[in-house]
């Protein structure tokens, strides 16, 4: 599993990706890191339905939980900081990992090099 998985009779999933990435910046298991995940306010946006998160990729969720982690709220990710989930949305996000995979590098990485720049 790469991302979220989600359908009708289940309920979404933390991927692969989000848990590897947390572990790793936490330095906890994965067992821990579902714990974790599961009480997030990131996770209850994730089971929205109205929201669609379910749709989003893994480096946007791994980025919410981050800035959930950091300050407390995954609104303050420059993801949804300011912005409808909307089309609009879905295209800056694949810009920003299309930017990134060009520069073999993370969203994340790229989203902490323009909070700097701001």
């Amino acid at each position: 599993v790469i991302g979220p998985v989600a359908n009708d009779n289940t309920m979404p999933v933390i991927g692969d990706y989000v848990s590897g990435n947390i572990a790793d910046s936490r330095g906890i298991s994965k067992m821990d890191v579902l714990r974790l995940f599961l009480s997030s306010e990131t996770h209850e946006m994730l089971t929205d339905d109205e929201l669609k998160m379910r749709h989003f990729s893994p480096c946007v969720l791994f980025d919410l939980w981050e800035h959930e982690a950091a300050t407390g709220d995954p609104r303050n990710s420059l993801y949804l900081r300011g912005m409808k989930l909307d089309k609009e949305f879905e295209f800056f996000a694949y810009l920003l990992e299309s930017y990134a995979n060009y520069k073999n590098t993370t969203a994340h990485d790229v989203l902490q090099i323009l909070d700097e720049k701001n």
